[in-house]
């Protein structure tokens, strides 16, 4: 793996979703005072969803660099 991938592997899969996390509890529970199960529920619904659809990515990315002599 080199470098480039590990960054945005980081990116993608911490930092992003991370600063999602926060923002919308801040935001949802802080400043328009949702419930928090619901802001909970909602935030990490969306996160389900864009982990399987970066996962889905990333697994495409990681297949085109696959060679059958590594095997």
């Amino acid at each position: 793996m080199n470098n480039k991938i590990k960054l945005s592997y980081i990116f993608l899969f911490i930092l992003l979703p991370a600063v999602f996390l926060l923002s919308s509890f801040i935001w949802r529970l802080l400043i328009h005072s949702h419930e928090f199960l619901n802001v909970a529920t909602d935030a990490l619904g969306i996160l389900g969803i864009y982990y399987v659809l970066i996962s889905v990515i990333f697994m495409f990315l990681s297949i085109k660099n696959v060679n059958l002599k590594n095997i």
